[in-house]
């Protein structure tokens, strides 16, 4: 007799425990009992556990273990053929977490099984479970969302503390007590001091600067540290608290990448809407008329003619901090990158000794670095994986599931058909129509929705595709744009490659054009030999023949003079007497020692100096691909015109198109005008159709139909009326004109009623 065995499936069990779960006890270790028990009651061999502690609705490539998991299943032979989880929602709350991780294991021939309800999805049946299963994960995430946010929000709009730290100078009253807490002024400690801090501004003429390092010395506590940091009084006394006393809850202007409001695709906070919450004054109008004049004495405007350092923020120095760009620095006006851990943030405060770094040469390197990266293919797909997702969701047969969907919906019409037809017969008819269809009706709803969040699924699949494509193209253009590219244009890239730039080891200091000894080698164009027990016993015999007085220590001297041509340190940093190791230099040039003593070593290996006389130390230099930088080489970006006011990224194309909706608009430009206070405030430059006049009241017209329809730090400030607005001969707007125009100043502007 022939015996067949079936092979024993393989199994191995996903854990994913929320931190509310872990709350309620429910942690790894019962999860995991759970799904071992089911693997063992099913007969499958449990080969291997996964296991994620998370939050939320991550998908598979942002929970590190399920990562994991999907690359095993990729792998040939496929090393299981079942993956466990203990319920639906463990595979995530959103469709596209759900689904996407599903499939691309169905693909792979892995299937999904469901300890809760004992389902999976080898067979028809299981795989409506676990489409109900998902759609439940999904309501119940909405549910969750809109309680907690709809809270929040109602609490807000009330007036009412919506939670957070309130601003400083105000404090949260009957904190904790539901419906009860409000923001005050905080007159026991934070108010006062601001008051005292105005009165030494505005009376004392103290900078903001002058006063933290009083309240440092006085060991008075700042906002959020037991110091105030440099730059701290001044943010606080020109926010939006002090100067508006109003608090904006979910501010779309304090969206900072993963930071602040999340918004959605078109720049709306993405749970709520935005609620401006009046506050209790700090000061009267007078007292902050003359406070931002005070401050307007203080504040340094960037001028016009401002060098670009395009690697600004982007270098990080041995100590940890980033290093700034600093012009016209040394009796050259050199260009340098300096650590922002030299400053001092309070009276007292440490002080790092990173030297300063020559821009030139340093953008230079990391320049040539960039170029050829770009000129690389594999490097530069290798960069983009990240952001591209190549591969990853492609791996997903998404026309097979649009036409398995499609038939899905087939089916539930000609559910829906027949049950109407059934229920017609009846004798309430309506009433046994409306019962039969219900649940069918539901379903069918569920089917159409996944349906369409699969075929934007594959709309952003085709689009990582075309990524792709994308790259192929970059590595072609990099050939020929990149090396010639300005300083703007590099500091784009820069930023769209997410450049950093580490320094691994010693800063040498730049060695001085008319320091002699580096010039000597400078000049002859020779290396500085480094003195070896060889080289020193090509140079010993000189100094034996050499009569007169002998040196104690000819090798050590000659050997710190090779050490300061090398590195350019001062004479007095060396182990001997400034004074007696320069003369004795001067003196061996003069009668040609020197020349006799290099001559010998001429062939001794050493290290070229370089031609500017600055070295750069080790450097590490990461980036990553964003995929903007396919169009943004070619041709300039429009949100590069984003500029900033009182700290709000503001684009002045939404600004225009509010504008525009103006009757009396006919064109619109706006761009960023100096603000004593706010350093900078969007200014327009309007033509008018025709039958308007430039005049106050027209003026007056567009301002306040800005306020309606702007928020409140997006709104026009100043308005300037023209007959035309300058053009390139494409019929672009020249922004740089106004710019240029704007910083000269004009008359003939009208400013926001109010503004003076």
């Amino acid at each position: 007799m022939t015996h067949t065995l079936t092979p024993t499936l393989r199994a191995v069990d996903y854990l994913r425990v929320s931190t509310e779960e872990q709350a309620k006890g429910y942690g790894i270790a019962y999860t995991g009992k759970r799904t071992a028990r089911y693997i063992e009651r099913k007969g499958w061999a449990h080969v291997d556990t996964y296991a994620d502690e998370v939050s939320g609705s991550l998908e598979a490539h942002q929970r590190p273990d399920l990562k994991r998991l999907m690359e095993d299943a990729r792998r040939t032979p496929r090393p299981f053929d079942m993956v466990v989880v203990n319920e639906g929602r463990g595979i995530g709350r959103t469709g596209r977490a759900f689904w996407k991780w599903v499939w691309e294991l169905e693909d792979l021939g892995v299937y999904v099984a469901v300890v809760k309800k004992d389902y999976d999805n080898t067979t028809p049946s299981g795989r409506s479970q676990m489409r109900k299963d998902a759609d439940y994960a999904e309501e119940e995430r909405e549910l969750i969302r809109e309680r907690t946010q709809g809270g929040v929000q109602e609490k807000a709009e009330e007036g009412g503390h919506p939670g957070g730290v309130a601003p400083f100078g105000w404090l949260i009253e009957d904190k904790g007590k539901k419906g009860k807490s409000r923001i005050v002024l905080d007159e026991d400690f934070a108010a006062p001091l601001l008051r005292a801090a105005r009165k030494r501004i505005v009376e004392g003429g103290l900078a903001p600067h002058a006063v933290e390092d009083e309240f440092n010395r006085q060991g008075v506590r700042g906002p959020t540290r037991d110091y105030w940091p440099r730059g701290s009084l001044r943010h606080i006394l020109t926010g939006r608290a002090v100067q508006e006393a109003v608090r904006v809850h979910r501010d779309p202007g304090s969206n900072r990448g993963s930071r602040g409001t999340r918004l959605d695709s078109a720049g709306k906070p993405l749970y709520g809407e935005t609620v401006v919450i009046d506050l209790p004054p700090l000061f009267t109008k007078d007292e902050l008329r003359t406070l931002n004049a005070a401050l307007a004495r203080t504040v340094s405007v960037p001028s016009a003619g401002t060098t670009v350092h395009s690697l600004s923020r982007r270098l990080i120095g041995t100590c940890g901090k980033h290093y700034t760009g600093n012009s016209r620095i040394g009796r050259e006006g050199a260009r340098v990158y300096r650590c922002t851990g030299k400053a001092q943030r309070y009276v007292g405060a440490p002080r790092c000794d990173c030297p300063q770094i020559d821009a030139t040469e340093v953008e230079r390197r990391v320049w040539d670095e960039v170029c050829s990266l770009l000129s690389d293919r594999d490097r530069l797909v290798a960069m983009a994986e990240d952001w591209i997702d190549l591969g990853r969701s492609g791996r997903v047969d998404f026309v097979a599931r649009i036409a398995e969907l499609e038939k899905q919906l087939v089916g539930h019409d000609t559910a829906i058909s027949a049950a109407v037809v059934v229920a017609a017969k009846q004798q309430d008819a309506k009433s046994a129509i409306e019962r039969a269809v219900l649940t069918l009706t539901k379903e069918r709803e569920q089917t159409v929705q996944l349906l369409e969040e699969v075929r934007r699924w594959q709309q952003e699949a085709e689009q990582a595709v075309q990524r792709g494509l994308d790259l192929q193209e970059l590595v072609e253009m990099a050939r020929h744009r990149l090396p010639d590219m300005d300083a703007d244009q590099q500091a784009l890239a820069f930023k769209l490659l997410d450049i950093r730039v580490t320094v691994l080891g010693e800063i040498r200091r730049k060695t001085r054009r008319d320091d002699g000894i580096s010039e000597w080698f400078r000049s002859r164009e020779r290396h500085v030999p480094s003195l070896t027990d060889e080289a020193w016993a090509l140079a010993e015999p000189i100094f034996a023949m050499r009569r007169g007085r002998r040196l104690n220590d000819p090798r050590g001297v000659l050997a710190a003079m090779l050490h300061k041509a090398r590195t350019g340190c001062a004479w007095d940093a060396l182990p001997f007497s400034k004074g007696s190791l320069a003369s004795s230099w001067q003196r061996w040039s003069s009668t040609g020692l020197w020349a006799q003593l290099m001559d010998a070593l001429a062939d001794v290996p050493g290290s070229a100096l370089p031609e500017n006389g600055v070295t750069l130390p080790p450097l590490e230099i990461q980036g990553r691909v964003d995929p903007r930088l396919f169009v943004r080489l070619d041709k300039p970006p429009e949100n590069t015109d984003v500029f900033k006011a009182s700290d709000y990224k503001i684009s002045p194309f939404e600004l225009e198109s509010a504008l525009l909706e103006h009757e009396a608009v006919a064109e619109a430009a706006v761009v960023p005008a100096p603000d004593p206070v706010r350093l900078a405030v969007p200014k327009a430059y309007v033509v008018l159709a025709k039958g308007w006049t430039p005049d106050e009241k027209t003026a007056e017209a567009i301002f306040e139909y800005t306020r309606s329809v702007l928020a409140p730090y997006k709104r026009i400030r100043r308005i300037e009326f023209t007959e035309e607005l300058p053009k390139t001969v494409s019929g672009k707007i020249r922004r740089v004109d106004l710019r240029e125009r704007t910083a000269e100043g004009t008359p003939d502007e009208w400013l926001e009623p109010g503004r003076g």
